[in-house]
Formats: C-alpha cells, structure tokens, sequence
C-alpha cells in the first residue's frame, strides 16, 4: 500500500480525481498513474485515453 501512495503522490490532484472517477480496478488504476508518470500525461490526455 505504501509503494502506491507513494506513486500517487507524483501525479496533480486533479489527475488522481479522473483516475478514481473512471477506473474501478485497483490494478488498473496503478497502471494509469505510472503511465501518467512515465509518459507526463496531461489530464486532458489522461481523460482521453482512460
């Protein structure tokens, strides 16, 4: 639990709110953020793609 607080916590605020409001997997949001954080994803990008 603390490797993904910690992998949230690199992405804006608003990013983690489109993350939650759209994908219900655990595993598949963890996958979203460390896309998010590895390609720089904007949110508008972010909404797009998830």
């Amino acid at each position: 639990m603390e490797f993904v607080q910690q992998v949230v916590a690199q992405i804006p605020w608003a990013h983690n709110i489109v993350i939650m409001g759209k994908i219900k997997d655990k595993e598949e949001r963890l996958w979203y953020i460390n896309k998010t954080v590895e390609n720089s994803w904007s949110r508008n990008v972010l909404v797009a793609r998830s």
